[in-house]
């Protein structure tokens, strides 16, 4: 009995004993260490008031391969009268925080569907165990979305670690900044740096991580971006080599040389009737049509000693392209004698009275002429003329 009496004494009073000179000096016995900690372990006072064991070894979170796959969220505050909805990606570590009215099961919902629309619905989400996240709203919510809902164990923030930590960094972040603008402007400034800045687990900036760029900051005014740099310099070289060409200009009645685009030879004289832009003109070839040629498309052609592009009326054809330009009387329409082929690369003849076809591409349209127009130049027809019979239809 003394022997009893004298260990739990020694426990009560916290005294360690072990198997050393000292302690023997009281009293020892074979055995006395063991005896010791089989008299602590089967008191129930003693095991009501121990400490925490040591911490078990790690176990990670398995690394999702793509973003959006896992996130974490938890709740953040009282900060400043208010809450806020942390939500950060576990693969880009991309955070969003939302300033909260309400923690309500209902308003948690509408915010994370607000996020969803932006980032799509993760796999698995993993959050402690807040009244509003463990309520049957919440969990039909995660259900009828086929998301898997992972709840750590109460008391033990380290599970969600992840929010966790992101939630310390932010509130230190906003108690720093108090006094340099609102809230609102404060949180907005502290994500756009931690967003934009490489994360200490992954070495990347979480914008790249999930975004696949760096988002622009003030910081980019320090230096223009390289590729507007290069289209400037190609784009002044360009300027500087046009600046050596000589500016051409033609007025009506002039002969010049037209870029022929149906067949040889290449340039055809030709007499300039107007100009429809800076730098376009319509000219009158000695075929009877009417072309648009850009001014790189003309030569002058002062010098030629053809007359067969020379108009008898020039007064007149000008009077009557100015009309049809004007005028919704005259639209370009196919002429009812010829019948062009689709794909020939010539334009359509035009009569001395009638209307022209409209062409595509790069060939000139030419014009419809009044009926009291007469030009010199007799029309030659290559295609023969289109047989038009009445339709048959069916009569009972």
């Amino acid at each position: 009995m003394q022997r009893w009496a004298l260990l739990l004494s020694a426990h009560h009073y916290d005294i360690k004993y072990r198997r050393s000179e000292q302690h023997c000096s009281y009293f020892c016995w074979p055995g006395l260490d063991a005896a010791i900690k089989d008299k602590v372990k089967s008191c129930s006072a003693c095991q009501q008031m121990r400490n925490m064991p040591q911490l078990a070894p790690l176990h990670p979170w398995d690394f999702p391969e793509e973003p959006w796959q896992r996130v974490h969220i938890d709740y953040a505050g009282p900060l400043e009268d208010r809450m806020f909805l942390v939500v950060v990606d576990a693969h880009s570590k991309w955070p969003e925080v939302t300033v909260m009215k309400s923690t309500s099961a209902e308003r948690t919902i509408e915010e994370l569907w607000s996020i969803y629309s932006r980032f799509g619905l993760p796999t698995q989400l993993v959050s402690d165990n807040g009244p509003q996240l463990v309520s049957e709203e919440f969990r039909s919510f995660m259900e009828a979305n086929g998301i898997q809902h992972i709840k750590s164990a109460p008391y033990h923030p380290a599970t969600n670690g992840l929010a966790e930590r992101f939630v310390q960094t932010m509130k230190q972040a906003l108690k720093s900044s108090q006094g340099n603008g609102s809230l609102n402007r404060r949180l907005n400034t502290f994500l756009l740096t931690y967003r934009n800045t490489p994360h200490a687990t992954t070495k990347v900036a979480p914008a790249s991580a999930i975004m696949k760029r760096q988002l622009r900051t003030r910081l980019d005014l320090l230096r223009s971006p390289k590729t507007k740099q290069v289209v400037q310099t190609q784009q002044r070289s360009q300027v500087e080599r046009r600046s050596k060409a000589k500016d051409r200009s033609f007025i009506a009645g002039e002969r010049v040389l037209a870029r022929n685009y149906c067949k040889d030879p290449k340039w055809i004289p030709a007499t300039v009737v107007a100009q429809t832009g800076p730098v376009s003109y319509t000219v009158h070839t000695p075929e009877n049509i009417i072309w648009r040629r850009h001014v790189d498309q003309l030569l002058p052609g002062t010098n030629l000693r053809d007359d067969s592009c020379q108009v008898t009326n020039q007064d007149q054809l000008l009077e009557t392209y100015h009309d049809y330009e004007l005028s919704p009387e005259h639209p370009l329409q196919q002429p009812t004698n010829v019948e062009s082929a689709p794909d020939s690369p010539e334009p359509a003849r035009v009569p001395t009275q009638g209307t022209v076809a409209p062409q595509s591409g790069h060939t000139p349209s030419p014009l419809r002429l009044r009926d009291n127009v007469t030009v010199d130049s007799p029309v030659r027809r290559h295609y023969p003329a289109r047989e038009r019979r009445p339709p048959d239809r069916l009569t009972i």
